[in-house]
Protein backbone atom coordinates (compact mmCIF):
# COMPACT_ATOMS: atom_id res chain seq x y z
CA UNK A 1 0.00 0.00 0.00
CA UNK A 2 1.10 3.12 -0.82
CA UNK A 3 0.57 6.52 1.80
CA UNK A 4 1.24 9.97 0.98
CA UNK A 5 0.94 11.70 4.67
CA UNK A 6 -0.14 15.21 4.21
CA UNK A 7 1.08 17.79 6.51
CA UNK A 8 4.00 16.54 7.91
CA UNK A 9 7.65 14.55 6.87
CA UNK A 10 7.05 11.09 9.73
CA UNK A 11 10.36 9.64 11.09
CA UNK A 12 11.47 6.99 9.24
CA UNK A 13 13.07 3.46 11.25
CA UNK A 14 16.59 2.14 11.31
CA UNK A 15 15.83 0.63 8.16
CA UNK A 16 14.70 3.84 6.39
CA UNK A 17 10.78 2.18 6.71
CA UNK A 18 7.90 3.91 7.80
CA UNK A 19 6.70 2.75 11.71
CA UNK A 20 3.69 1.15 11.94
CA UNK A 21 0.42 2.82 11.98
CA UNK A 22 -3.49 2.02 12.40
CA UNK A 23 -5.31 3.14 9.17
CA UNK A 24 -8.56 4.03 9.93
CA UNK A 25 -11.81 4.40 7.48
CA UNK A 26 -15.14 5.67 7.62
CA UNK A 27 -17.03 3.76 5.37
CA UNK A 28 -20.83 3.80 5.33
CA UNK A 29 -23.33 1.04 4.29
CA UNK A 30 -24.34 2.98 1.79
CA UNK A 31 -20.91 4.27 0.35
CA UNK A 32 -19.33 2.52 -2.84
CA UNK A 33 -16.05 3.08 -0.87
CA UNK A 34 -14.88 4.54 2.10
CA UNK A 35 -15.39 8.48 2.63
CA UNK A 36 -12.67 9.02 5.06
CA UNK A 37 -9.24 8.43 6.47
CA UNK A 38 -7.23 8.70 9.57
CA UNK A 39 -3.50 7.60 9.90
CA UNK A 40 -2.84 6.77 13.88
CA UNK A 41 0.42 6.07 15.58
CA UNK A 42 -1.05 4.75 18.95
CA UNK A 43 0.30 1.76 20.39
CA UNK A 44 -0.52 -1.56 18.51
CA UNK A 45 -2.54 -2.59 21.91
CA UNK A 46 -5.11 0.40 21.25
CA UNK A 47 -8.69 -0.75 21.27
CA UNK A 48 -10.58 0.35 18.17
CA UNK A 49 -13.11 2.00 19.77
CA UNK A 50 -10.75 4.41 21.23
CA UNK A 51 -9.01 4.57 17.77
CA UNK A 52 -12.23 5.68 16.25
CA UNK A 53 -13.11 7.85 19.23
CA UNK A 54 -9.97 9.52 18.84
CA UNK A 55 -10.09 10.20 15.50
CA UNK A 56 -14.18 11.31 15.36
CA UNK A 57 -12.88 13.99 18.02
CA UNK A 58 -10.92 16.33 16.04
CA UNK A 59 -13.86 16.98 14.30
CA UNK A 60 -15.78 17.76 17.37
CA UNK A 61 -12.82 19.86 18.23
CA UNK A 62 -13.41 22.07 15.67
CA UNK A 63 -17.23 22.19 15.28
CA UNK A 64 -16.80 23.84 18.79
CA UNK A 65 -14.01 26.53 18.21
CA UNK A 66 -15.73 27.22 14.64
CA UNK A 67 -19.16 27.69 17.31
CA UNK A 68 -17.43 29.74 19.78
CA UNK A 69 -15.61 32.14 16.93
CA UNK A 70 -18.88 32.90 15.94
CA UNK A 71 -20.53 33.07 18.75
CA UNK A 72 -18.05 35.51 20.56
CA UNK A 73 -16.87 37.37 17.36
CA UNK A 74 -13.70 35.63 17.70
CA UNK A 75 -12.99 35.92 13.88
CA UNK A 76 -12.75 39.33 13.75
CA UNK A 77 -10.43 39.58 16.27
CA UNK A 78 -6.74 40.38 15.31
CA UNK A 79 -4.97 40.01 18.27
CA UNK A 80 -2.02 38.02 17.24
CA UNK A 81 -1.61 39.21 13.89
CA UNK A 82 0.95 42.34 13.88
CA UNK A 83 -2.01 44.29 12.74
CA UNK A 84 -4.43 43.93 15.74
CA UNK A 85 -1.07 44.27 18.07
CA UNK A 86 -1.80 47.20 20.76
CA UNK A 87 1.43 49.64 20.21
CA UNK A 88 1.59 49.60 24.51
CA UNK A 89 1.69 46.27 24.60
CA UNK A 90 5.05 45.92 22.67
CA UNK A 91 6.92 49.33 24.59
CA UNK A 92 9.99 48.48 26.51
CA UNK A 93 9.94 50.02 30.23
CA UNK A 94 12.37 52.87 30.38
Amino acid sequence: MAVRIAGRRPRLGADRTLPLAHLIAQWPHDEPEPVKYWLANLPADTPPANLVRLAKIRWRIEHDYRELKTALGLDHFEGRSWTGCCPTCHRRPP
